[in-house]
């Protein structure tokens, strides 16, 4: 009697653990804990020196079913060090978010995959849209992407993203960014990328419903690799009209069997002609700036943070791979701004970039850079910084 017993038992608790067993055999767990103090003279907010600590904290889970669909859910908690009067008092995780949390029907391999929720969104190495992983918070946003791959070679992204919503208690007007972005690869050291966006934002100061074409052009040939790209902005922005552009290229070369590397850089952002009634500033939109204008962050808000009067930008950047473990590289920047009218010189000044970076042990990885900033004429007019800045960082990255 107790041999029937304890086997129906068994069975009855196999059937109701084998659901479970299964979806959890399905589930990866994975995290992040980076903390970085930074050094800032002058600071943005102050304008004396300053130093902080920040830390980002992040634990996601990857659900993939055994069909065409998987899940993501990661959550964070960015703050600086000491920001709390007390830990003991104040228990409200005000900093503790949804990054990302999206589910995506189709297999990577399908002919149409669609994603729903907040994602991130990286294209075209993030000059327009990116997750700017630098910042401590990052970017995501809240809509749906469709991938479209009628062949290995093309992809083809749908997206569409709410900004703004209206009917949320945080906001009175909607915002909307939506378009599609294409790439081919027809070879493995060529892709040319081909996009449209458009966003479209009510308010009482002036509509804006803007549209940004372009292309880039990446292609590696032996040890040197070349971009070249292009964008165009038209249409409204708060009410007035746009016609803005941008340019860029770089050319580099690779030395020592990839271990070191040199690149010319040029980047040429069009700015608003001094009284004209007509736009000419380009906006980079939600692209990851630290990647392209310097390290000390001069130029995060474009065209905000160039008065409108745009950016050239060139540069000569060095790479060195020291040994496995350690990385060196060398930045320097010439910075100008495209419409100098109004001004007795157009130079913001040259930025020099050092950063170092080494990998400790199994998904642990120390870095640490400084900027320095010689400031030209025309830093004072335009950024509202008169003097040279100095900025430095150290930070620690575990990713598991």
């Amino acid at each position: 009697m107790w041999t029937i017993s304890r086997r129906v038992i068994l069975a009855v608790a196999a059937a109701l653990l084998t659901p479970a067993w299964s979806l959890a055999q399905d589930i990866t767990l994975s995290g992040q804990v980076r903390p970085r103090t930074e050094y800032r003279d002058p600071s943005s907010a102050t304008g004396e020196r300053q130093a902080w600590t920040t830390l980002r904290t992040r634990i996601a889970a990857t659900w993939q079913s055994t069909g065409p669909v998987q899940a993501f859910i990661q959550l964070q908690d960015v703050r600086f060090f000491g920001e709390e009067a007390s830990t003991l008092g104040d228990y409200q995780a005000d900093n503790f978010d949804l990054h990302q949390g999206w589910l995506e029907v189709g297999a990577p391999t399908s002919l149409a995959a669609l994603r729903v929720g907040r994602q991130e969104a990286v294209y075209g190495g993030q000059r327009l849209i990116g997750a700017v992983n630098w910042t401590q918070q990052g970017r995501s946003f809240d809509g749906a992407r469709l991938r479209l791959r009628p062949n290995d070679a093309f992809q083809v992204d749908l997206l569409g993203f709410q900004l703004w919503e209206s009917a949320s208690p945080a906001r009175d007007v909607d915002a909307t960014l939506w378009g599609a972005y294409g790439v081919w690869t027809p070879a493995d050291d060529r892709t040319l990328d081909l996009f449209t966006l458009r966003q479209e934002t009510a308010l009482d100061a002036g509509d804006t419903d803007q549209w940004t074409a372009g292309l880039r052009y990446v292609a590696r040939d032996g040890g040197f690799d070349y971009r070249l790209e292009g964008a165009w902005q038209t249409g409204e922005r708060t009410g007035q009209d746009v016609s803005a552009f941008l340019l860029g290229a770089r050319a580099g070369r690779s030395f020592a069997d990839g271990r070191a590397g040199l690149t010319l850089w040029f980047d040429y952002l069009s700015g608003t002609e001094p009284g004209s009634d007509e736009v000419g500033a380009f906006e980079t939109l939600f692209a990851t700036n630290h990647k392209f204008y310097g390290y000390a962050d001069l130029f995060l808000d474009i065209p905000t943070h160039t008065a409108g009067r745009g950016l050239v930008d060139l540069a000569v950047k060095g790479r060195l791979q020291i040994t496995d473990d350690w990385g060196v590289n060398l930045d320097v920047h010439r910075f100008s701004v495209a419409e100098d009218g109004g001004l007795s010189s157009g130079d913001l000044g040259t930025e020099i970039d050092l950063t170092l970076t080494r990998a400790l042990f199994h998904g642990l990885r120390v870095s640490g850079g400084a900027a320095f900033v010689l400031a030209g004429d025309a830093l004072g007019p335009v950024r509202g910084i008169d003097d040279d800045v100095t900025f430095a960082y150290v930070m620690l990255d575990l990713v598991f």
